[in-house]
């Protein structure tokens, strides 16, 4: 049988002496000093693949500074295949995870939520920068926007929630476990839109405008 014998031509500069090795390209030093062990160049779509058949597997892009322990991984980027996890690592520990459905981890690699901080101490420093939850105005789905703020002492949690109703309220519920969904909690603060504060009551007349109710369970003697 006849042997299929066509290819495309590519450049491949291997320099015998040692150095720096260039894939379409037969100059590999004109680049970044600090990258140029290695250069790909397509004038297009230039890519790398690290590929398996085995949907059990680990890929991995690894930066190292020895080879004993963690100096083998000082850094990476991994792909766990069996789950569709993706991983980063400084210091030799896994510091970022995104799940195969897009939830990111800092400090856990089992997110349950869009972002999921779990570290000590646990923070967020924001310095003149704008955050923005929630969805555009006009898409079809109206949604409610939370902050979910989990703490515990010991065994038992004393978790909170904070955010805006699709009316317009602003609220602060108490959850209690960090496990209970932000709008089953119990509301002991609610902002409407006129600026009217009702206390433990998520009852607030828009037009009470700039008034503080409080409500109580509690009925005084």
């Amino acid at each position: 049988a006849g042997r299929n014998t066509s290819f495309t031509t590519k450049k491949l500069l291997l320099n015998p002496n040692g150095g720096n090795v260039g894939i379409g390209t037969t100059s590999p030093g004109s680049y970044d000093g600090e990258s140029d062990d290695l250069v790909i160049f397509n004038a297009t779509t230039p890519g790398i693949t690290i590929a398996t058949d085995d949907t059990t597997s680990r890929g991995a892009l690894r930066f190292a500074d020895g080879t004993t322990g963690n100096e083998r991984y000082r850094g990476a980027v991994e792909y766990q295949h069996s789950g569709d996890d993706m991983f980063f690592r400084t210091s030799g520990s896994i510091r970022v995870a995104i799940d195969s459905g897009g939830q990111v981890g800092i400090g856990t690699t089992d997110p349950q939520e869009l972002l999921d901080v779990n570290s000590n101490p646990t923070g967020l420093n924001v310095d003149n920068t704008v955050a923005i939850f929630g969805n555009d105005v006009g898409t079809t789905q109206s949604r409610d926007t939370w902050i979910k703020m989990r703490a515990s002492a010991a065994t038992t949690d004393y978790s909170w929630a904070f955010g805006t109703q699709q009316a317009g309220d602003f609220r602060f519920n108490y959850l209690g476990t960090r496990a209970t969904a932000p709008t089953s909690g119990s509301t002991r603060m609610t902002i409407n839109s006129s600026g009217s504060v009702t206390l433990n009551t998520t009852a607030a007349s828009s037009s009470d405008g700039g008034t503080l109710r409080f409500t109580s369970s509690n009925s005084a003697s």
